[in-house]
């Protein structure tokens, strides 16, 4: 079954392919490692109307994030770079088709970039500020059902 994953706002953000890093030589782009291809997309929401219900913030978009500390690393970047102060992000995965079954609630994840705050179902964790993006990508993976807030 495919999985999806979503990332909503309480204003528009950047869409597109973030945490790519390409070389162009001559006519060709090249990527010197498998991680320099990788990358996370955002774009808008076609279809799947309902999935906003699972957000309190009004701007869904589809969010694109493989499985690898490169990409989550990619994602907290993405998402530390478009929020302000204050400012909440959400993100919410399911299997296609469960888009209406409920939240696991257990699976909660709330992140905090600002005081450093990691939260899930195993505890309460303060992460080291000059490797932020590391311990993020090490401590959070996707899962099905799972919602996560990420305030700054």
């Amino acid at each position: 079954m495919t999985v999806h994953h979503y990332i909503a706002s309480n204003r528009e953000i950047p869409t597109g392919d973030f945490g790519q890093n390409p070389m162009q030589i001559e006519n060709m782009i090249i990527y010197e490692t498998e991680d320099d291809f990788f990358c996370i997309s955002v774009w808008d929401l076609a279809g799947y109307d309902e999935i906003k219900e699972k957000f309190s913030n009004p701007f869904v978009y589809h969010l694109d994030c493989r499985n690898t500390r490169k990409c989550y690393s990619d994602l907290f970047k993405y998402i530390n770079e478009n929020l302000s102060d204050g400012e909440s992000i959400e993100l919410y995965t399911c299997l296609d088709g469960d888009e209406l079954k409920e939240k696991n609630d257990i699976l909660n994840v709330v992140v905090n970039l600002k005081t450093k705050h990691f939260i899930n179902d195993i505890g309460n964790f303060m992460l080291d500020e000059k490797r932020l993006f590391d311990e993020l990508s090490e401590r959070f993976s996707f899962r099905e059902r799972q919602y996560v807030v990420i305030t700054k």
